[in-house]
């Protein structure tokens, strides 16, 4: 039993290590602007989070977890990642205060928005 209990004390550790920083880190519309920028995660036909807040000169962080290709493709034509395959990443700095909405070209009904602040 104290082998047990002595498991998953570490395992608890483990998880508050690897797992929490990465669930705190970045803004969603409810947060304050993340200093440094921002991760976005491309899955299941949806940008998530729909809304990142970032501090002016920060940089949002594109990533394709799902099966499917995608863009990150600005309304405005500010910015387009080109066709991301599963695994590719995209990277954006925004060097001036705004609302940036972009979407996926392949998949129309997938979009986002960017706060710098």
């Amino acid at each position: 039993m104290r082998k047990r209990t002595r498991a998953l004390g570490w395992l608890t550790c483990l998880f508050a290590v690897a797992v929490v920083p990465l669930a705190c880190s970045g803004s969603d519309s409810t947060g304050t602007p993340a200093a440094g920028g921002s991760t976005v995660r491309m899955t299941d036909n949806r940008f998530g989070p729909l809304e990142v807040r970032i501090a002016q000169g920060g940089t949002v962080h594109w990533v394709n977890d799902g099966p499917s290709s995608h863009t990150v493709t600005s309304d405005a034509g500010a910015f387009d990642s080109g066709v991301k395959a599963k695994g590719a990443a995209f990277d954006q700095t925004f060097a001036t205060k705004g609302t940036f909405t972009y979407h996926c070209n392949i998949h129309p009904e997938m979009t986002g928005t960017v706060v710098v602040e």
